[in-house]
């Protein structure tokens, strides 16, 4: 959910400042269909986890300043023998609104809760793995229950070269079972079997961001965002059992543009969050130690090469996580791949690519592959 604001602060900045090769500002009617393949293979677990997911992107004009854009994601996923998760995922349907000249978009959305909920013992132990950020799984969780939010963003020029950009977003978030846990346990000589189904909802979110677009040059353009969230506490059965800590994200972008219009793009993400609270019984107490880790994520593509109506470009991922207060948690991945852009007419766009990773997790080695495929029609 948090990608969508960026999304929406980014697409602001970019619109404002014509950098229609990092992302154009979209004019037209879209439908995207993916195809997004991912497995990483473990040390001392034989299966490694896959999962396929098919993301689909609706895009709808509903007139110049407004967009109406669904988003789904079913996917499939397995590990070992018989530990696996298929199915839908949540569907959100937003409103992007740009006003004041182009300089203010809105967002507003609702997270419908088609996806997966009562999730078994076995697929709840999956989605410790999903749910980790080294990973970067396409679909991490299948549902998370009725959501809402709203977001607003401004851009203002400084100057000629530099532009200021605000944002802040506000996610209301419902009540849903996550789980059917069943556990067992002995009276006497007999053995029975229950099932655990409690409510959950998770905390509210509240995000404000703040950012730059520098132009260096006419070939170089920087971008630099700082963005802090702030997370309410989870409940349980209708009672308050957690608080997760505040998270610290910052970006940054460069761009750099050859004569002959190919280009490279490099990204760094850092992100940190605070202690989170745990419920000791009547009362709520921070962590004795932070359980959160410094996590530096390195994105470099490279448009290198060109056919006609094609483009190739070579890719490079790392991913670099500090291990936390508690010694644990640290890894490091870093791996390349490939990708194209075909254009096959006018309307009609095809994307591909291929990446390989290799790494470590707690003094684990990793390696992941990843494949993904895509066709765009506009409309």
């Amino acid at each position: 959910m948090k990608k969508w604001f960026l999304f929406c602060f980014i697409y602001l900045i970019s619109a404002a400042h014509a950098q229609d090769e990092i992302l154009q500002t979209q004019r037209m009617g879209y439908l995207q269909i993916g195809s997004y393949f991912q497995g990483w293979k473990i040390e001392g677990q034989i299966v490694p986890i896959n999962q396929i997911s098919v993301p689909l992107v609706l895009a709808l004009p509903l007139g110049t300043n407004m967009h109406l854009i669904l988003t789904h994601k079913p996917a499939y996923t397995w590990w070992e023998d018989q530990i696996k998760i298929s199915g839908p995922s949540d569907t959100w349907v937003q409103m992007n609104y740009m006003l004041v000249r182009n300089a203010v978009l809105v967002n507003l959305g609702v997270g419908v809760p088609t996806g997966k909920t009562r999730l078994n013992n076995d697929q709840l132990l999956m989605t410790q793995l999903l749910s980790k950020n080294i990973f970067r799984f396409s679909l991490p969780v299948y549902g998370q229950g009725l959501c809402l939010k709203g977001g607003i963003a401004g851009a203002y020029p400084i100057s000629d070269r530099v532009i200021l950009g605000m944002g802040a977003q506000y996610i209301k978030k419902g009540s849903y079972y996550p789980v059917d846990y069943t556990y067992t346990y002995l009276v006497g000589n007999e053995l029975y079997s229950e099932t655990y189904s409690p409510e959950y909802q998770a905390g509210d979110e509240i995000s404000g961001q703040v950012g730059l677009d520098i132009a260096v040059s006419q070939d170089v353009k920087v971008m630099v965002d700082l963005m802090m969230t702030h997370y309410g506490r989870d409940m349980l059965d209708g009672v308050e059992t957690y608080g997760s800590g505040q998270k610290l994200m910052v970006e940054g972008g460069v761009f750099y543009r050859f004569p002959d219009e190919k280009y490279i793009w490099g990204h760094i993400l850092y992100r940190r969050k605070g202690k989170s609270e745990i419920r000791q019984g009547l009362d709520f107490e921070s962590e004795e130690y932070n359980s959160s880790g410094n996590q530096f994520d390195v994105d470099i593509h490279a448009d290198l090469t060109s056919a006609e109506n094609a483009k190739f470009a070579l890719l490079f991922n790392g991913r670099f996580y500090g291990e936390n207060e508690y010694g644990v948690g640290k890894a490091n991945i870093a791996g390349a791949g490939v990708g194209m852009h075909y254009e096959a007419s006018p309307t009609t766009d095809f994307d591909f690519h291929l990446k390989y990773l290799t790494g470590s997790t707690d003094d684990r080695s990793i390696e992941g592959m990843e494949i993904y495929m895509a066709i765009k029609f506009e409309f």
